[in-house]
């Protein structure tokens, strides 16, 4: 996947005029896509087969950050004892007394635990903990999350379409209609789910900077560095800098990112072991182990997966094939499909290096396809190659 050292620069995609046109017709397909759904859910409950939703129904609102900072009991249990407890929403006080993240007793007994979390993420989780319990109040960290996910889309937006640039202003406006009023977006909102979102943004921004801009400043390395850390499956951009800048070039880089990279994972493991003693690289591993069960080989995992894993198994479940299937079989067809996802992203690298748009979009499929969990709010990221057609 690596492009010649004497690769030509990236060439335009499209010219001047056809920039705009392009991501306004994008946006217009993303209203009709989540139109559609929801026009579809409006019927199917019209019709009496009963009530859904593309998006995440009320009893689990907020509950990727709100009920995952709630279970790390040592910090946020005395809250019950408090007045202000006694106010809050049922299904948040449901998420302090009935948490399903355990901690070190879940983790001796095989239960789900939050230490599957790498020590970024979880330091994040820790820190909306810590927010909670100081405000008593949880909507407060959702609040803060909200202010730095939107101070993430401004960035994306300026460092997509600087302000001296003709048209700026209408490209900008559609960013922030990408990233705060489409589906995934949605999803980040409903279910509280800023890590991921943010994530995305950070990876968006790596990927403007590589292939529509061609300059990558240690700003943008760190936007890298801080999404492996969050959700370490980004490890496949690392592979943008080779192919934008030629092997030669990029070395020093690469060299930067894996050190940055390194320094926030010890750095952020070192402060959330001061923060929460029972977080260690053993009980993460160890944790790790158990969202597998769960969710890779188990079917936790299996609603709203939008990987290649999430097809194969649910594939075989659609078809009646999961009976005649183990894991190790699920497996090896998945390695098989991955292997022809790989060479048709190497075949689309190779045939047309200097395509920006096209190199973008092959690594941000492999981006969602190939973890193995990947729910739709991560879709988010497909913006990048959206907005790098638009700008090359």
């Amino acid at each position: 996947m690596l492009a010649p050292e004497n690769a030509s620069p990236i060439r335009p995609c499209h010219s001047p005029s056809q920039r705009l046109p392009l991501l306004v017709t994008a946006v217009y397909l993303i209203v009709a896509i989540t139109a559609a759904n929801a026009v579809y859910f409006t019927l199917r409950y019209s019709f009496g087969y009963g009530f859904g939703s593309f998006l995440g129904g009320p009893g689990d609102r907020f509950a990727d950050l709100v009920k995952v900072a709630l279970s790390f009991k040592s910090i946020t249990w005395e809250l019950t004892k408090t007045e202000a407890f006694s106010t809050w929403p049922t299904l948040y006080q449901d998420y302090l007394l009935r948490n399903p993240y355990g901690g070190t007793d879940s983790l001796n007994l095989g239960h789900l635990t939050h230490f599957h979390h790498p020590p970024l993420s979880q330091l994040l989780f820790t820190l909306c903990a810590l927010v909670i319990t100081a405000t008593r109040d949880a909507t407060v960290s959702l609040w803060i999350w909200f202010c730095v996910y939107f101070f993430g889309v401004a960035l994306l937006s300026r460092c997509a379409f600087p302000s001296h640039e003709r048209s700026a202003f209408s490209r900008q406006w559609t960013t922030f209609f990408l990233c705060l009023a489409t589906y995934p977006a949605m999803l980040v909102f409903a279910r509280g789910n800023y890590n991921s979102g943010f994530t995305s943004i950070l990876i968006s921004i790596f990927l403007v900077s590589c292939f529509a801009h061609r300059k990558i400043g240690l700003w943008s390395l760190l936007a890298l560095a801080l999404a492996v850390n969050i959700r370490p499956t980004a490890l496949v951009f690392f592979a943008a800098l080779p192919i934008a800048f030629g092997l030669r070039e990029s070395g020093r880089k690469l060299v930067m990112l894996l050190l940055l990279s390194a320094s926030i994972f010890v750095g952020s493991l070192l402060i959330e072991q001061r923060l929460y003693p029972d977080y260690t690289l053993s009980n993460f591993l160890d944790g790790l182990a158990i969202y597998k069960s769960l969710y890779i080989v188990g079917a936790s995992g299996d609603g709203g997966n939008s990987s290649l894993w999430g097809l194969v198994k649910n594939g075989a479940t659609i078809t009646g094939m999961r009976a005649f299937y183990d894991f190790e079989e699920l497996s090896r067809l998945l390695l098989a499909a991955s292997f022809l996802l790989a060479l048709l992203v190497m075949r689309v690298v190779f045939q047309s290096p200097q395509n920006a748009g096209a190199v973008s979009f092959a690594l941000v499929c492999l981006y969602v396809l190939l973890a193995p969990v990947t729910a739709e709010y991560h879709l988010l990221v497909f913006v990048a190659p959206l907005i790098i057609v638009s700008q090359t």
